[in-house]
């Protein structure tokens, strides 16, 4: 018995001493980690580890063989190398899997382990299309489009769409989550592109950079917007200011013929021409399909200057007379300068050195005659001739110079033109004249003295 029982110990010890042995097999064993499913064409790394220990010590050789991809570094399937008193870490690997189905297998003294990787291709962010596209200032450029994206472990995606100013900085437009995007109206040149997401992997690529270059506000202005001239003469040239758009300009010149704008010419400045009436002028331009309208240029024509001369009084002063001639302007722009000319018995005629409105003559004792020249904003005219003429004096008769007293008499006047102009003086010796008004006879009550003026031609 106690022989068995000691063999029963002993069995006891054995059964425990191999319940040991087997454990501590169970217990050691080589492992590599890293992701088991990748995306194709990534590098990522692998690091040993002996009973879960990545810092285990080790000295001596080791090796990777890749099937469905390769070393980092190298290019290479495979790799060898060696460490002396270090740990298992350092001999991790960066490795890129190249193939949906792959293996990696690490071998060292301490055993070899074998590990399975699935790949998988990159998201695919697509190309949006247009890629680039110009508009107008505050508009809306057209509908941005991609495809969707591939890649992945599944064929769900989400999407974002982002815009910057700069193509460095983006930030995500609120509410464009779909394939498309259409911008809003842009007053600045806008970049654009999609973050697209695969829900399983997590994978994401952004699509290319669509461009829009918006072009400046365009801008047209002319100038003079307003001039006077006078009826008959030519109007200042009308110069444009053209900025914005894309550069390159058409133009259409517009007159407004008092209830239409009428075209009248495709250049960049405008000469109106001889103008006789106010008339208004405008610029239509027209940049990549833009058109856009100037201010109104307004031409106010003005007309000629009228002058209209003649005698406001006269004195007559023996043999001749002084005389006082007036010349009424009007027309023009209301501010009007004179300038008198002078001819005696039909010669040339000379300058006076008189410029008012108005103008006394010295004695006139022989056919003198006058204009003037009307001066206002540039435009000139002369006035009607006023001559001056000494009179012929009439020859006066009456039908009878001896008469009873109350008797009448007809006195006439004759051998001239002109007004004539009649006095009488009682009898006697001294003559006292004074005027008859429109009478060619009366009754005479005395001796009676008659005379006759002539006044004008």
């Amino acid at each position: 018995m106690k022989n068995l029982l000691l063999i029963s110990v002993k069995n006891r010890w054995l059964l425990t001493i191999c319940c040991v042995l087997l454990y501590n097999i169970g217990m050691s064993q080589l492992n590599l980690t890293g992701p088991t499913t990748v995306e194709k064409g990534v590098s990522n790394t692998y690091i040993p580890s002996y009973n879960g220990n990545q810092y285990y010590s080790y000295s001596g050789t080791y090796s990777y063989t890749i099937s469905g991809g390769y070393i980092t570094s190298t290019g290479s399937s495979t790799f060898s190398g060696s460490v002396s008193s270090s740990v298992l870490f350092n001999c991790k690997q960066n490795i890129t899997i190249t193939s949906s189905s792959a293996s990696i297998q690490f071998t060292c003294s301490l055993g070899s382990k074998t590990i399975t990787i699935t790949g998988y291709d990159a998201v695919d962010g697509k190309i949006v299309s247009p890629s680039s596209q110009n508009i107008n200032y505050n508009t809306s450029p057209s509908q941005l489009t991609a495809p969707a994206a591939t890649g992945g472990l599944s064929s769900n995606y989400t999407y974002q769409w982002y815009s910057s100013s700069d193509n460095i900085s983006f930030s995500t437009i609120s509410g464009a989550t779909g394939l498309n995007c259409q911008p809003s109206a842009l007053s600045a040149s806008m970049y654009y592109k999609r973050l697209a997401t695969e829900s399983i992997s997590g994978g994401s690529k952004f699509s290319s950079t669509a461009f829009v270059n918006v072009y400046p506000a365009l801008t047209v202005a002319v100038s003079p917007s307003s001039q006077t001239i006078s009826s008959g003469s030519s109007a200042s040239q009308i110069v444009s200011t053209v900025s914005g758009g894309s550069g390159v300009y058409s133009y259409q010149w517009q007159q407004y013929n008092g209830s239409s704008w009428v075209n009248v010419a495709t250049t960049a400045n405008y000469s109106p021409g001889i103008l006789t009436s106010t008339t208004s002028f405008r610029l239509n331009v027209t940049s990549n399909g833009n058109t856009v309208t100037s201010n109104t240029a307004v031409v106010t024509v003005q007309s000629a200057p009228v002058g209209s001369l003649s005698v406001t009084n006269t004195t007559l002063s023996g043999n001749g007379s002084y005389n006082t001639l007036n010349c009424a302007a009007s027309g023009g722009n209301g501010t009007f300068s004179y300038t008198w000319y002078y001819s005696v018995n039909g010669g040339a005629y000379q300058v006076l050195s008189n410029t008012a409105s108005s103008y006394t003559t010295p004695l006139i004792t022989v056919t003198t005659s006058y204009y003037v020249v009307v001066t206002s904003n540039g435009s000139s005219s002369n006035s009607n001739i006023v001559s001056l003429d000494i009179p012929v004096a009439p020859t006066v008769s009456a039908s009878s110079t001896l008469l009873c007293n109350g008797a009448i008499a007809t006195l006439s006047a004759t051998g001239s033109s002109g007004t004539i102009q009649w006095f009488n003086s009682g009898g006697g010796l001294t003559f006292n004249w004074s005027k008859l008004f429109n009478r060619s006879s009366r009754f005479l009550l005395c001796n009676c003295f008659f005379y006759v003026w002539k006044i004008g031609k």
